[in-house]
């Protein structure tokens, strides 16, 4: 990924990665955290890993096996495409489906939501 599209990950933004290889590939859709959503130690924290580490992001992730969500970073480089809060909410609703596939060393996604359907991939 450019790093214009590191430096365009911002709190609130979503995003749609892929976790795993092979037959073992796994949707994960996620939400940037920003310091309005941390408590002051989290602040702190997120702030120093960010000075060292500017791609990584502090995220809520969601994927079939983990439907309520968890925090965690996210590698900016590892995210395929920013995705609208609406299309988020319709993969919540559809259980975070995980349809992907790696088509001649490409990854692609299939995404159907309300606004737009088709495959997305870098």
């Amino acid at each position: 990924m450019s790093r214009a599209h590191e430096m365009a990950l911002n709190p609130g933004d979503h995003y749609v990665a892929v976790a795993g290889s092979g037959e073992n590939m796994l949707c994960i859709y996620g939400r940037v955290v920003g310091p309005g959503d941390l408590d002051e130690d989290e602040r702190s924290a997120l702030a120093a890993n960010y000075a060292r580490e500017p791609h990584i992001r502090y995220a809520e992730a969601f994927s079939e096996i983990c439907p309520d969500g968890e925090f965690g970073d996210i590698d900016v480089r590892d995210v395929l495409k920013k995705i609208s809060a609406e299309d988020f909410e319709i993969l919540r609703e559809q259980g975070w489906p995980s349809l992907v596939a790696e088509v001649d060393g490409q990854i692609q996604i299939y995404l159907v939501t309300g606004t737009r359907r088709g495959e997305i991939h870098p």
